[in-house]
């Protein structure tokens, strides 16, 4: 018997286990949790929450698509200025809607055994005046966050990551085309190992939710109270600020309404706000404006809160920066103080009186910079001091600023 060289041996044998198929992917399944906020806007019409089914797959192969970057109108950061670029994503990151996320999801029943591995389900329910976040208990995965807005198609989708595990900075990516509940949505992330190609999170609406509806995934949902009664329609300037994307449309939408209102702070402050501030002044008014009624005050209301955040930060560029300190004066520095005032006010003309005190109060602060803001807006506004200079020493500031009590209590008709 002649028996075959030892090569030969080996080339057979390693032809043979490259002919196995690999083994099935066996990942560790992946818990996924979906909680809900209220932002304080009413549902356009009773019947409206959707459903929507989110699931969690394991993918040998990697899926072909656009990077989910060019799919973003807006990338943001904690820590840094809003701007259009990279995201912390890792590249290869796919975002896949209509035609090409129907074609991933029929292509799923022919994939080769063992290939896909479906890892979590969670189920949500999208309603107007409803902040959906989702997250699965998993590295490298995003958090998704969705949001309905009056008379807008689909939701607002927001995918928000970290820089680490579970602290560090925070980024943001908000989609420029709301999600179609109507079709499925696709979200590849690569994986870095060798044996496993990435994460698929599909997305998949399910038809209108019962008003019994409950959620799959942790936490009670505030859309199974009974619907209220349908809202009155947004006029159709409104309309078009909630559906508006990109800087260059929101800026003039804002502005069509904003000037019927007779609101000339807002108009400034809005001719010079940066695109994220643009986005949260929109997310306000949506959130805290109802269409009836006086809009004038409630509008000047919603856009200075939606700057408190950055202003916390110390986030606002120099434009805005400038825009609120010639308006409100020291206020326009303090966060907490304006926070207060807003919430405090009733109307424009009691708001206007509540900067004044806050202006008269900055006089007597120990820091230099808050005394000249308040003594430049109440120059600014037709009122003066006398005497009084914010730089002088502390004993002629005190001097003057105790005269101008006492003229303040002597009546009208006796000085």
């Amino acid at each position: 018997m002649v028996r075959p060289p030892c090569c030969l041996l080996v080339v057979a044998a390693t032809a043979a286990a490259c002919a196995a198929p690999p083994p099935p992917l066996a990942e560790p399944a992946v818990p996924c949790r979906v909680q809900y906020a209220a932002t304080g806007a009413s549902m356009p019409e009773p019947g409206s929450p959707q459903v929507l089914h989110i699931a969690v797959l394991a993918l040998r192969h990697g899926v072909p698509g656009p990077s989910v970057d060019l799919a973003a109108a807006l990338i943001t950061g904690e820590a840094e200025p809003a701007f259009r670029g990279a995201s912390w994503l890792p590249p290869g990151t796919r975002w896949l809607t209509g035609a090409a996320a129907s074609s991933f999801g029929a292509a799923l029943p022919d994939q080769a055994a063992g290939d896909v591995q479906e890892l979590g389900r969670a189920r949500a329910v999208l309603a107007t005046g409803l902040r959906v976040h989702w997250s699965a208990a998993t590295s490298g995965l995003p958090e998704l966050q969705f949001l309905c807005t009056p008379h807008a198609d689909g939701a607002a989708t927001t995918l928000r990551l970290r820089s680490g595990p579970d602290q560090g900075p925070r980024q943001e990516l908000h989609l420029a085309a709301p999600l179609d509940l109507a079709a499925p949505a696709v979200l590849f992330v690569p994986s870095p190992r060798q044996d496993l190609a990435g994460h698929a999170i599909v997305l998949h609406g399910g038809g209108p939710a019962e008003q019994h509806d409950g959620v799959g995934g942790g936490g009670g949902c505030p859309a199974a109270t009974p619907a209220p009664p349908e809202a009155p329609a947004w006029p159709a300037p409104w309309r078009a600020v909630f559906a508006a994307v990109g800087e260059h449309n929101r800026r003039p939408a804002l502005l069509a309404v904003a000037r019927p209102l007779a609101v000339p702070r807002c108009l400034d402050t809005l001719l010079v706000a940066d695109e994220r501030a643009l986005i949260d002044i929109t997310a306000g008014l949506a959130a805290d404006l109802q269409p009836t009624g006086d809009l004038a005050w409630p509008f000047e209301r919603a856009v200075w809160r939606a700057l408190l955040t950055r202003l916390e930060r110390d986030e606002l560029p120099p434009a805005l920066q400038a825009a609120l300190r010639r308006h409100l004066g020291a206020l326009g520095d303090d966060a907490a103080a304006l926070r207060l005032v807003t919430s405090a006010a009733t109307d424009a003309a009691t708001f206007l009186a509540a900067v004044r005190e806050e202006n008269l109060a900055a006089l007597a602060d120990r820091e230099a910079a808050r005394r000249v803001s308040g003594h430049d807006w109440l120059v600014a506004h037709g009122e003066t001091v006398a005497g009084f200079d914010p730089l002088a020493p502390a004993a002629a500031r005190r001097d003057a600023l105790r005269q101008h009590a006492q003229r303040a209590l002597v009546p009208e008709a006796n000085r």
